[in-house]
């Protein structure tokens, strides 16, 4: 069954035109005082199965007429009706307006009202002429009736800015499902384009999460996807770095140590930015470790189980004299004070930093809630164990082995920025916002 929504004019001609053109099975007329008597006369000369009247008082209220237009919806419902035209051609511009927003609405949120529906705005085009006194009029003759953009298609500017706002705030779940939406329900290129980026989401949400393997998987989809966008000139400032992404992830899956180390930071920062300071602070408490432990492998000592013998005697004996015994395992505190007796770049570090200082900033995550405390991080504390120990100890542990600051870069996620620039064609460029 088809149906037809139509606003009525003061002019009959159009909407019976539109009418004989659509061949509806039902006619629902929105009408004003005005037009409210034209409605039997047009259903009776277009001879259709069965018309309804839906009169809004206020021509002025978009609320009223909105109302109107559900009204509308549901009874056309009643029939069973999934093919539904929107005509609002030739009536009062504000009904005009409230009509098509309507109808773009329904189109958007079908699925939640349960209503399998499809949606086709149209409107008659027809050629005008300039009278004498000055007035234009409609050239007889010359009508069409036009098929509109998908309301969604149009619409999608909108709603695709909610979605890149949760993305740039990490909310993947939330970007995710939104893009996932759009690309169902759009239509061309900006249906690969927003599959590409919920793939991109989920692919984010997942290595946020540190399923490395599932990850990667998100940003391969995301890459070949937007791969195949070709009228967007700014997607390849994406693809760039989403190709950056996969070499780390790739990395990442071999348990490559100094990726590792990187990652741990990269995550970190995004966990502040949620102000999850206990998760971001235990990431850092990770980040510092395996740099100790890095480093501690360059002398053959392996923290689980250490060969202590491989070490020259003195540093053994200075060892034992500060702890006081010869361990079967090492932690953090330890790893840093064997690094200092050895002079390690890394341990001279924490020699500047103080060897008392740096137990106190570690006392800051054993005391936390995620480790032996019952207290959460306050940000004070957290920017002091991020400021004053990781950063330090990060930025030797890059120096000593030749990690440039592009490679910490790749273990970020893009923010977009402009989405008028990543939604417009062949003027765009894009803004990848590293947040380092």
């Amino acid at each position: 069954m088809r149906g037809l929504i139509i606003a009525l004019g003061l002019d009959n001609f159009i909407t019976e035109f539109a009418i004989k053109q659509i061949k509806p099975d039902y006619v629902a007329f929105l009408a004003t005082d005005a037009t409210v008597g034209f409605a039997h006369e047009v259903a009776k000369k277009t001879k259709v199965k069965d018309s309804r009247t839906f009169f809004i008082k206020n021509i002025f209220s978009t609320t009223e007429t909105i109302q109107e237009f559900f009204n509308a919806i549901n009874w056309l419902k009643d029939f069973n009706t999934k093919e539904i035209y929107i005509d609002a051609t030739n009536c009062i511009t504000v009904i005009e307006m409230a009509t098509y927003t309507s109808a773009s609405l329904i189109d958007i949120f079908k699925e939640v009202l349960g209503n399998d529906l499809d949606i086709t705005l149209v409107y008659v085009h027809c050629d005008y002429k300039i009278k004498e006194d000055g007035i234009a009029s409609e050239i007889r003759g010359t009508e069409k009736l036009v098929e509109l953009e998908k309301p969604i298609d149009s619409l999608s500017f909108v709603l695709a800015l909610d979605a890149i706002r949760a993305f740039n705030q990490q909310r993947y779940e939330q970007s995710k499902e939104n893009f996932f939406t759009l690309a169902k329900n759009t239509t061309g290129e900006k249906s690969i384009l927003y599959e590409g980026l919920g793939s991109l989401s989920a692919g984010y949400e997942q290595w946020d999460k540190m399923n490395i393997e599932e990850a990667a998987k998100n940003l391969e989809e995301s890459k070949n996807s937007l791969k195949k966008v070709k009228g967007f000139r700014s997607i390849s400032g994406i693809i760039s770095k989403i190709e950056n992404n996969i070499v780390v992830l790739g990395k990442l899956k071999n348990e490559d140590e100094k990726e590792v180390i990187l990652d741990l930071y990269s995550n970190a920062l995004r966990r502040i930015n949620e102000n999850r300071f206990d998760d971001a602070l235990a990431r850092l408490y990770a980040c510092i470790e395996r740099i100790t432990q890095f480093q501690l492998k360059k002398y053959g000592i392996e923290t689980k189980s250490p060969d202590f013998s491989k070490l020259p005697a003195d540093i053994i004996d200075r060892f034992k004299k500060e702890v006081g015994y010869i361990p079967n395992e090492l932690e953090l505190k330890k790893n840093a004070l064997l690094l200092h007796l050895l002079k390690d770049p890394v341990g001279e570090e924490v020699a500047k930093i103080g060897y008392k200082t740096f137990i106190g900033l570690v006392g800051i995550r054993n005391n936390s809630i995620l480790a032996h405390g019952i207290k959460p991080v306050s940000r004070e504390n957290f920017s002091k164990f991020k400021e004053r120990l990781t950063e330090s100890l990060l930025r030797q542990f890059m120096e000593t082995n030749k990690v440039n600051l592009e490679e910490l870069e790749n273990h970020s996620h893009l923010k977009i920025k402009g989405i008028d620039e990543l939604l417009y064609k062949d003027t765009m460029h894009l803004k990848v916002q590293l947040p380092l």
